[in-house]
């Protein structure tokens, strides 16, 4: 139970921070500039789960957010632009080999993204008993999120 219990708040973890990669009005930069000025982009958006009259709901700087989003990775859509046209504010990833392009995509069309970072898994012989494996992963997150 323990172990459990320490996967899903790290995983909690790693989704509110993944979650919380967004940029404030004041932020937006455009398309040409995204790279030379992502270092300038020092206000980070307070995101937080919370629980009210019994529901759950995200919130970004104090403000309810209602996600409305798709998942899309790069081997199944990189239409950012027609997301946005549709009404999305947001959309989830599967996995981080291809962050850098999702994240400026998500700035460029002013997206939040759900960033999934993979965590190895008992199905596939992963052994959340051995102390030394989990922090390894742990590790490897964290550099991840980083």
């Amino acid at each position: 139970m323990k172990n459990l219990m320490s996967r899903l708040i790290l995983l909690l973890f790693i989704m509110c921070v993944a979650f919380n990669y967004s940029c404030t009005d004041s932020q937006k930069v455009s398309s040409q500039n995204i790279n030379s000025d992502k270092a300038n982009l020092s206000k980070v958006n307070k995101v937080e789960i919370k629980k009210v009259d019994g529901e759950y709901d995200f919130y970004i700087n104090g403000e309810i957010f209602q996600v409305k989003g798709a998942g899309l990775d790069v081997n199944n859509g990189k239409n950012f632009k027609a997301l946005k046209e549709a009404g999305a504010n947001s959309f989830r990833t599967w996995r981080t080999e291809h962050a850098e392009m999702e994240l400026d995509s998500a700035m460029k069309y002013d997206l939040k993204i759900a960033m999934g970072i993979e965590m190895l898994k008992e199905l596939h012989d992963f052994d959340y008993t051995d102390d030394a494996a989990i922090q390894k992963q742990f590790e490897e997150i964290k550099a991840k999120v980083q």
